[in-house]
């Protein structure tokens, strides 16, 4: 659809990315920067997003963000960097918006209604097409969608299922040899469903099948984890553990974190991960579909899980990793001791970069741990950033609220 509208890009979220506040964003205004690299954003704009994207801007620290001011200084800069990214495109397509985190969904929130007003004033119109996943919206997410469609400025489609028909269309087009004879048991056992369609005909061609009868079993129909686990039971010892490595490591998981958190060679990791794109397991850095990563997840065990979060957490380490994302890790691994420095520190740098009720909340979290593990006084000061950073929300919220000017 979005190519027969002109020229179009893409951005995506990733499973992970809703504990690390503007993540997303940040991975997109990446990807944008990369795509578009004549586009020249102004000084003060790169300044404000070098609290999001360190290499923009210069060494010293920015003050917080702790007013009024301060706040919509930071989101203006969002909005004209996100007007001037995109206009070289006619649409832009966000896929897994589910995964969004709550403050790159607040900032996108708020810069929409600024580019509909500045349409309307002759700038180059942008679409946005953001895609997701009936029902796996957080409820921040569907407040910010509903303020938005409120406003005249977004609408929703649902998208069904395909149709007996379709399907058909859909298998015809895929040339594989033999699978059109299968097209009308695909559809009552998918129900339609495009992503079901392709990985029960994945399992039918690695099992033999497409030449033979429909099976007499398979899974229940309904979500293809059943299936997808089936793929994963043929992979050696190594890809697998490489496999629930990335799934474990989520939006940060990278190539060269394997041959270090799974103490093998780089030769050995490269074959393993090789196998991983083979199977279309993994797609480069990232899973083919999160259904994958879902399925990888479900078949680990607790222990080995606990694991794999420790040697994980230290490898980030190294690489300076967000705090937050080594709290979780360190959280994950049950060593509440090396979370708790990085989950302080996370609510003080957030103190630096976000609206201050969610800094507050990484207080909270970090004051109840101490109270748990005994650390009274250290968990009286936190709770009293906590009440800081609150009363800091209470005056200053209002401002990022969509205006309902529609362009």
């Amino acid at each position: 659809f979005a190519t027969t509208k002109g020229r179009w890009g893409r951005i995506e979220a990733r499973v992970g990315d809703r504990d690390v506040p503007f993540a997303s964003q940040a991975r997109a205004f990446r990807t944008q920067l990369a795509r578009w690299p004549d586009v020249k954003l102004p000084d003060w704009v790169r300044t404000e997003l070098s609290r999001i994207l360190p290499e923009l801007g210069e060494t010293r620290l920015l003050p917080p963000l702790d007013s009024e001011t301060g706040m919509l200084r930071f989101y203006d800069a969002g909005a004209v960097a996100l007007q001037m990214l995109h206009e070289p495109e006619d649409i832009s397509v966000a896929d897994d918006v589910q995964y969004w985190d709550m403050a790159s969904t607040r900032a996108f929130t708020f810069a929409l209604p600024r580019m509909f007003e500045a349409a309307s004033r002759g700038a180059r119109p942008i679409r946005f097409i953001d895609c997701y996943r009936r029902g796996e919206l957080p409820d921040f997410a569907r407040t910010h969608i509903a303020q938005l469609v409120d406003a005249g400025l977004a609408r929703i489609v649902e998208l069904g299922a395909l149709t007996g028909e379709e399907v058909k269309r859909m298998v015809a087009a895929m040339g594989l040899p033999g699978a059109e004879a299968h097209a009308e048991d695909l559809t009552r056992y998918t129900g339609g469903n495009p992503l079901y369609v392709v990985e029960t005909l994945k399992h039918l061609l690695e099992t033999g099948s497409l030449h033979r009868d429909w099976p007499q079993r398979l899974p229940p129909p309904g979500r293809v984890g059943p299936l997808i686990q089936l793929r994963l039971e043929r992979l050696s010892t190594l890809a697998l553990q490489c496999a629930r490595l990335a799934a474990l490591a989520g939006a940060f998981f990278r190539t060269s974190l394997a041959p270090r958190v799974l103490q093998v060679t780089a030769v050995a990791a490269h074959e393993a991960l090789a196998e991983l794109e083979s199977a279309q397991v993994l797609m480069g850095e990232r899973f083919s579909h999160d259904l994958v990563m879902e399925a990888v997840r479900a078949g680990m065990e607790a222990g080995e899980a606990r694991v794999l979060h420790g040697r994980l957490a230290a490898a980030l380490e190294e690489d300076a990793a967000p705090a937050i994302l080594l709290a979780h890790h360190w959280l994950e691994a049950g060593r509440v001791e090396k979370a708790l420095p990085h989950l302080l520190a996370s609510a003080h740098s957030d103190e630096q970069v976000l609206p201050p009720e969610e800094a507050a909340e990484h207080y909270a979290r970090a004051a109840a741990l101490m109270v748990a593990t005994g650390q009274k006084e250290d968990a009286a000061r936190a709770r009293a950033a906590e009440a800081r950073c609150r009363l800091q929300a209470a005056t200053s919220g209002a401002a990022l609220r969509p205006s309902g000017k529609a362009g």
